[in-house]
């Protein structure tokens, strides 16, 4: 019986093997809980740049988000301008507090209505703006749980660290004012971390209000400036102002 001839194996071609080589990797997929992982300071580097925020189509897309902190900031300043005319809210604190929160949620607005189609120079000022209006948004509502005095200016506060929280949750720990300026250059803290703090913010104005309601309008400030006035007294050296134009 004559043996089987033995196939000789064909070496692959040469377009082939030089295919294979250059055929690129593909790029691993982004992972689906990066957004969660948005802080303060980071800003999701999947999302273009935009001329015009509010050009932006989308259901949740800078655009949309945009018209909804847009429309936030018009409700806040509304109340502000009410709390700041009201005659029982102290001079001392509060009015210039909310007084410096209109001029910067103005400019916030301003650089909200940037119209579409607007030149890069101006998306980039656009974006530089309401970064510089988040870094004053953070320390006066911070600052603001511990300084302010009238229970309408605490119970405001209340009600913006409420809806803030309420949209990070929705967002998935996102902060609005981040994904809409596309940029952030607050300390790259994980968003779920920021969401706790402001939870932390809601407890403490909670808390203020609460013993405002048992010890009196402005506890514990008014309390201590009323302690201290009465120890000058006590030492003789108070001296009472002749006319009073404003409540302090």
């Amino acid at each position: 019986m004559a043996a089987e001839a033995t196939p000789t194996p064909v070496p692959p071609s040469a377009d082939a093997t030089t295919h294979h080589l250059a055929a690129p990797a593909e790029a691993p997929p982004l992972a689906s809980s990066a957004a969660a992982e948005e802080g303060l300071g980071h800003c999701p580097a999947a999302r273009p740049a935009v001329a015009g925020l509010l050009g932006q189509q989308g259901g949740r897309g800078p655009g949309r988000l945009a018209a909804l902190l847009g429309g936030a900031i018009v409700l806040v300043m509304a109340a502000e301008l009410w709390i700041a005319s009201r005659p029982d809210v102290p001079w001392l604190i509060d009015r210039p507090f909310f007084l410096t929160a209109l001029a910067v949620q103005a400019v916030m607005l301003a650089a909200l209505a940037l119209p579409p189609g607007a030149s890069a120079q101006a998306a980039t000022c656009q974006s530089g703006l309401l970064d510089a209006c988040h870094w004053v948004f953070v320390v006066m509502v911070f600052g603001g749980s511990a300084v302010l005095r009238a229970f309408e200016s605490l119970l405001l506060l209340f009600a913006i660290a409420g809806a803030t929280l309420a949209i990070r949750v929705s967002m998935g720990d996102e902060c609005i004012m981040t994904v809409v300026a596309q940029r952030s250059s607050l300390p790259n803290i994980s968003g779920r971390t920021v969401t706790y703090v402001f939870l932390s913010l809601l407890m403490i104005t909670g808390i203020r209000l609460g013993l405002q309601a048992v010890f009196g309008a402005g506890f514990p400030i008014d309390q201590l400036i009323a302690a201290a006035g009465q120890s000058k007294d006590h030492l003789g050296i108070r001296e009472e102002p002749p006319l009073q134009l404003f409540h302090v």
